[in-house]
């Protein structure tokens, strides 16, 4: 069933929700905003080649870029009608990229106690809207992309992780994307719930450079498991420093290993890695805002 009946629910509900906090005196462009969230996995200490590694120090990917883009409409002065497309893009000898999803949502301040506050977006997934949605018979998959940060007052030491909670629902749960059956994964490895966060710390040394190190929490659910087990999946540990340039630019450089992973994916390992060239690379995380 090639329906947009989630979607367009998505997008009555974000209206509707909001409608008694309207935006007064408001013009059409200036309730305009965009901003964007860039992923970059980058080569492997040891080989210095052009191919991103793992907690194996081997795999066949190239490197690569996640791109995350946040197109959003003021409905009130809270919160925001956002679109935001993934476009996955490969560093091959012939470049190429792939209009991966596109989420629809309601993003901005989600909750605030104290120092804490979680800015970010609500959304699902809209039903067979580019090329994984479609191949994988995608229906809708709320969840929310946004970030938990926590930041006492007169204090150089903070807190931050993205929060990127998401559940799956599938017309076919076996259906996915010719590359995975290329690869000779089983299509009940498709990924049905995710639990996933990334725990930072940091220290401010001034007031646009920093220090951070943090670690990768990844729990998921394939759809061919019981909703009892869940796997943990790799487990990064990262460190570098973060610069912001302004709001338009924020980038946080980064060594990533694999020190708590060995062995096979999923609940059996082998013992740890440990701190390891061959299972290091190089990573950003690229952000900001234009208007």
């Amino acid at each position: 069933m090639r329906s947009w009946f989630f979607g367009l629910v998505i997008l009555f509900a974000s209206f509707s929700a909001f409608s008694q906090d309207t935006v007064k005196g408001k013009s059409f462009k200036e309730r305009l905003g965009m901003g964007y969230f860039f992923f970059f996995d980058g080569p492997n200490l040891d080989r210095g080649q052009d191919l991103v590694t793992n907690r194996t120090g081997v795999t066949g990917n190239p490197i690569n870029s996640y791109y995350i883009f946040s197109f959003k409409y003021k409905l009130t002065d809270k919160y925001n009608l956002d679109f935001q497309p993934g476009v996955q893009h490969w560093y091959t000898r012939v470049p190429r990229a792939r209009f991966d999803r596109l989420r629809v949502g309601v993003s901005g301040k989600l909750w605030q106690s104290g120092a804490w506050t979680l800015d970010g977006a609500a959304n699902s997934d809209l039903p067979y809207f580019g090329y994984t949605a479609n191949e994988r018979t995608l229906l809708f998959s709320p969840g929310l992309f946004a970030g938990l940060s926590y930041k006492p007052v007169n204090s150089r030491w903070s807190l931050y992780t993205l929060v990127m909670p998401r559940v799956w629902f599938y017309a076919d749960k076996d259906a996915v994307e010719p590359e995975w059956l290329a690869g000779k994964r089983d299509p009940g490895e498709k990924f049905e719930s995710i639990m996933q966060f990334t725990p930072t710390v940091n220290y401010a040394l001034t007031d646009k450079l920093g220090l951070r190190s943090g670690i990768g929490l990844d729990y998921r659910k394939w759809v061919k498991d019981e909703w009892t087990t869940w796997r943990r999946w790799d487990t990064p540990v990262t460190a570098g420093v973060t610069y912001s340039f302004d709001k338009a630019l924020n980038i946080y450089a980064f060594v990533q290993s694999f020190p708590l992973d060995g062995g096979r994916p999923g609940l059996n390992r082998a013992p740890l890695n440990g701190f390891r060239r061959d299972t290091s690379s190089m990573g950003m995380w690229i952000s900001g805002t234009f208007f």
